[in-house]
């Protein structure tokens, strides 16, 4: 899946080493993203950057950048709210 985004990537920027440049980094580095057909953190969001959000890091990703569930995010919210409560009062 990463491969085909990755190279997908590579059609949007003209050449592996094109992109390279865009990503600050060198062509090897592109290539190995290919073999490996895996990106890093890092990587991902360099790529998103450089293509300008036609490939997202979530999309290159979703292990790392994706949405947390709804209920879940619900309760990391809660927390934070209460905080931001106990703070108010206490001020």
């Amino acid at each position: 899946m990463n491969a085909d985004l990755i190279n997908r990537a590579i059609a949007l920027a003209g050449s592996q080493t094109a992109l390279a440049d865009l990503c600050g980094v060198k062509q090897p580095s592109v290539a190995n993203w290919l073999r490996r057909n895996k990106v890093s953190a890092r990587t991902a969001i360099a790529i998103e950057r450089a293509m300008r959000g036609q490939i997202t890091r979530e999309q290159l990703r979703p292990d790392i950048f994706c949405d947390p569930p709804h209920s879940l995010r619900q309760a990391t919210d809660k927390p934070r709210q209460r905080r931001k409560k106990h703070a108010e009062a206490s001020a």
